[in-house]
């Protein structure tokens, strides 16, 4: 992830590699540590693919599992 950042700071591969690993923190129950990456590679795929696409729809769902993992319902409702 580190060296995508440097090298491609808004590609596709950096918002799948940072998608997989807040994936990987959620399966291993730390998703306040998943939300930082999640939100970084929505960011990017907002950027890169538009808001409606399904790339970002994708990361939405899972930022909003992240949410669940926390308890935080209410962020989770609005990414669903």
């Amino acid at each position: 992830v580190s060296i995508w950042e440097k090298a491609e700071p808004d590609s596709s591969q950096l918002a799948t590699a940072l998608d997989a690993l807040a994936g990987f923190y959620r399966a291993a129950k730390k998703p306040e540590e998943a939300e930082a990456p999640e939100k970084k590679a929505l960011a990017i795929l907002e950027k890169k693919h538009g808001a409606e696409s399904l790339q970002v729809a994708a990361c939405l769902t899972n930022l909003g599992n992240t949410y669940k993992g926390m308890n935080n319902f209410e962020e989770a409702d609005k990414t669903y």
